[in-house]
C-alpha cells in the first residue's frame, strides 16, 4: 500500500511539474520565433542579439498580459497592442541601423501579405 501510495505521489508531482514548465514554454517559443525572425531580416551580429533579446522578452510578456487583461475589450486591446509594437520598434532603433530597420519592416510586410494570403479563399469555395 505505501508503494502505490508513494508511487502515486511521484506521478502527480511529476504531472505537476510538466504542467508549471510547459505553462513557460510558450512565451519562451514566441521569443524564439520573433528573435529567429528578426534575426532572418537583419542578419544581427551576436551583440546585437543579445541587446535585443530582452526588449523582444518584454514585448511577448507585456502582449501576453494585455490578451489575459483585455480579454472583454477588443478596442482595449488593440490600443494596448499597437502601444505595445511602438515600444518594441521604438527599442529596436537603439541598437539596430536604419538599414536594418527597413529591412525589418519590409520583412514584416512580406509576412503579413502571405498570412493573409493563405487565408484567402480559394477559387470556387
Amino acid at each position: 500500500m505505501k508503494k502505490l501510495i508513494v508511487t502515486l505521489g511521484i506521478l502527480f508531482s511529476g504531472i505537476a511539474f510538466v504542467n508549471a514548465q510547459s505553462a513557460g514554454d510558450g512565451t519562451d517559443k514566441k521569443v524564439t520565433t520573433m528573435m529567429n525572425g528578426i534575426n532572418t531580416a537583419c542578419h544581427l551580429t551576436s551583440a546585437e542579439m543579445t541587446k535585443i533579446k530582452p526588449f523582444v522578452e518584454q514585448f511577448v510578456e507585456t502582449k501576453e498580459a494585455n490578451k489575459q487583461k483585455l480579454a472583454g475589450n477588443p478596442d482595449g486591446l488593440k490600443a494596448a497592442n499597437k502601444t505595445n509594437n511602438q515600444q518594441l520598434k521604438s527599442n529596436l532603433k537603439t541598437v539596430l541601423t536604419d538599414d536594418q530597420m527597413t529591412q525589418l519592416t519590409a520583412y514584416y510586410k512580406q509576412q503579413k501579405a502571405a498570412k493573409s494570403s493563405s487565408y484567402a479563399p480559394k477559387d470556387g469555395e
